[in-house]
């Protein structure tokens, strides 16, 4: 399994759901369980910014796993873990810089 390399850029941006079960009943009472064997879920909004071979490397990595396949991402603040990129978008800045802008979504091992 490959290792995303590329740092990203510091104003990388995070969201945790938690998966859970209610059930409501008439008199106001909630009950509320966890749901799955991994109930914790992160999503990172990262962007890198630099050349064109900088960035045609990441482009190139995030193609090779096509959505669907995960790879290794330390994010800040947190552990190691799998990751999946299912679109990105890039756009040129000047006429020797560009940027990507990507999601990775925490994808847990089966």
């Amino acid at each position: 399994m490959e290792t995303f390399k590329w740092m990203p850029r510091v104003n990388a941006s995070s969201s945790v759901e938690f998966a859970i079960r209610k059930a409501k009943f008439g008199d106001g009472y909630e009950q509320v369980s966890g749901a799955g064997i991994n109930p914790k879920s992160m999503k990172w909004s990262v962007d890198f910014v630099g050349n064109e071979k900088y960035i045609t490397e990441i482009i190139a990595f995030l193609d090779r796993h096509a959505g669907h396949q995960s790879f290794v991402w330390t994010p800040p603040l947190a552990n190691k873990g799998l990751f999946r990129c299912e679109s990105y978008k890039y756009q040129a800045i000047d006429y020797k810089t560009y940027s990507l802008s990507t999601e990775f979504i925490e994808a847990h091992a089966p």
